[in-house]
């Protein structure tokens, strides 16, 4: 079945037309009264054609929700959470390109509407043999008319007697007079400047030369754009798309997060079974892990300024690329579906700062500092240059260029759909089950058992915060042999209730989620609103308790048209403390990134919210 398109003014006024027998009227009698009402009731008058511009609303429409806003909102969205508002500042200049946009369209759309090239308002009409002075609107197919000097002809039509001069320079830009005998064609908006003739008007309405015309003057399909036009608009939507993840990254570093989950889908394309049940998919994704573990006498510390042992302070970082392949299929009809994802791992670089001993003591007008820990990297081209007279390096020395991968690993996803009601359906997942192996030639590792001073901190003048004259660069490290190392992913678990309501627009879900991180093991508890109302648009909410430590808000936009299918989640976690600096949350951290091109048929199972007319 061939989509509907849309019937522009002159199409519809014609599909509303009936057949009606031509009636070849004489001159010198015209057309009936019966017969010009028959012609007129059944659509074939002189009435206007209707403008083909857009209306108001879709002007507004397609000025606000524009794929560069949608851009803008995202980014917008980011700086938002992380409430850096004075960067906000560039949705000013959003708003008035769109409202100028707004205003120029519609000061065109009213100037086109004014074009006409027809400005007669009566015509000389002849009804039952008798001359007749009426709107020309009422003219109908076939009707005989007198023209003569001054008067604009209305439609089109042959000259059936006399003979006239007409200027056709609107219509035609000829800007000679043209003669016109018996049997020479009028075309509509021209003038008679002498003679006198009486002719047939066989084009009316939509179908004269001067509507036509018309039609195609108010027609608001802009200008046609050259290679080099399509070309930029190519480059510029493929710049766009860029900006996402830059975006996502700045986002990124407006936080100082103790754990993130980073995963950024770069390729992927899936298809449907000849059975349009099972399904299989491919995508590349890049993941970065990071957490940290920041214990409690490390903010007693900075808060009260005690003397203290610090343990177990440090921060990890895994970054890898992920190819992976999935394969689901139904069971018992089609409501339990099972799936399966296999990911070959490829690791980027890691990295492991360890401090098992960080002392803090105070020593008349100085701190003292005794450190023991481990710096254990692992990338691609890793290397260190260590001081020739101490054999020590500090952090800062460190190099790499992660060019190949550094390590290799497996991992497996399982997961598994049950619609225990039509309306309602439950879940179960279990993700990242796999390691990652990373060679020893790629490691760089080093040790510390050392002991610094530092005063305090520095006001500077024109600053607002003081300035540490401390930091881990400070600290040196003896370099010892590099060793490989077998790490597992951060495995989690996922159980979950999706109920949904109003035609299946809006699902209300419930999901619990373990997930193993390096430090311990964290429980959450996700509620979720998701809100559907057509078949290419999703946008979900949810708030989530962590560990009986705090909560986290989520948002989730999906759009996915014929052609495209785009989407961008988070979870954010703000850091909170006690007044004695003490977290009560856990700070993280996840975006989930990525666009893809749908190819071939959609699923069966596509909702029942779809409307007939909306369904692929």
């Amino acid at each position: 079945m061939k989509p509907h398109r849309k019937a522009a003014p002159a199409e519809a006024a014609a599909a509303g037309r009936q057949e009606m027998p031509r009636c070849a009227p004489k001159a010198d009698s015209g057309l009936s009264s019966a017969q010009a009402q028959a012609l007129a009731e059944a659509g074939w008058d002189n009435r206007p054609v209707e403008s083909p511009t857009k209306s108001d609303k879709q002007i507004i429409r397609e000025n606000i929700f524009t794929y560069f806003n949608l851009i803008f909102v995202v980014l917008a969205v980011c700086l938002l959470l992380v409430g850096d508002w004075k960067d906000m500042t560039f949705l000013l200049i959003v708003a008035a390109n769109a409202v100028i946009g707004i205003v120029q369209q519609l000061r065109s759309k009213r100037t086109i509407e004014k074009l006409s090239l027809l400005s007669a308002a009566k015509v000389r009409i002849i009804r039952d043999g008798k001359v007749r002075e009426l709107p020309v609107d009422q003219l109908v197919r076939e009707d005989v008319v007198e023209l003569t000097a001054g008067c604009q002809i209305p439609a089109d039509g042959p000259v059936l007697t006399g003979q006239v001069q007409v200027n056709e320079a609107l219509i035609t830009g000829e800007a000679d007079a043209v003669t016109k005998e018996p049997g020479d064609q009028l075309l509509s908006g021209s003038f008679v400047i002498s003679g006198k003739c009486r002719a047939r008007m066989d084009q009316v309405g939509a179908d004269s030369y001067a509507s036509k015309l018309t039609l195609a003057a108010k027609k608001d399909d802009g200008p046609g754009k050259s290679e080099m036009m399509r070309s930029l608009d190519r480059l510029i939507q493929v710049v766009g798309f860029a900006l996402i993840p830059v975006g996502c990254i700045l986002f990124y570093r407006q936080f100082h997060v103790l754990g993130m989950d980073f995963r950024m889908n770069v390729i992927g394309f899936g298809a449907f079974t000849k059975n349009h049940k099972n399904f299989w998919s491919f995508d590349l994704n890049v993941r970065v892990n990071e957490d940290a573990n920041l214990p409690y006498s490390l903010f007693e510390f900075i808060k009260l300024g005690k003397e203290g042992q610090i343990r177990n302070f440090g921060t990890s970082t895994d970054s890898y690329l992920e190819a992976a392949f999935s394969y689901s299929f139904p069971l018992m009809d089609d409501r339990l579906y099972i799936g399966i994802r296999g990911k070959f791992l490829a690791g980027l670089a890691r990295a492991l700062v360890t401090y098992d001993r960080f002392d803090i003591s105070l020593r008349e007008d100085r701190w003292a500092v005794l450190t023991q820990g481990t710096l254990d990297l692992t990338a691609a081209g890793a290397k260190v240059e260590t001081d020739p007279d101490s054999e020590t390096f500090e952090i800062g020395d460190l190099d790499f260029k992660p060019t190949k991968p550094a390590g290799y690993g497996f991992a497996l996803d399982l997961g598994a759909t049950y619609d225990i009601l039509p309306n309602l359906q439950a879940s179960l997942a279990v993700t990242d089950l796999g390691f990652i192996s990373w060679s020893k030639k790629n490691s760089v590792m080093g040790v510390s058992t050392q002991e610094t001073e530092f005063t305090g901190a520095t006001v500077p003048e024109n600053a607002s915060e003081p300035v540490p004259d401390f930091d881990l660069e400070m600290l040196k490290f003896n370099q010892v042999d590099g060793r490989s190392t077998t790490k597992m992913l951060r495995a989690s678990v996922n159980a979950g209730l999706e109920y949904e309501v109003w035609r299946h627009k809006i699902g209300i879900g419930l999901l619990y989620t373990a997930r193993v991180w390096k430090y311990k093991t964290m429980h959450n508890i996700t509620g979720s609103v998701n809100f559907h109302p057509v078949r290419w648009f999703t946008v979900s909410g949810s708030y989530s308790v962590i560990d009986n430590r705090g909560g986290a808000v989520g948002l989730a936009l999906n759009l996915c048209p014929n052609w495209i299918n785009f989407y961008l989640a988070t979870d954010v976690l703000t850091s909170k403390h006690t007044p004695q600096w003490v977290p009560i949350k856990q700070s993280s951290m996840n975006v989930t990134l990525g666009l893809g091109i749908p190819i071939g048929k959609r699923s069966h199972r596509i909702a029942a919210y779809v409307r007939e007319g909306d369904r692929r």
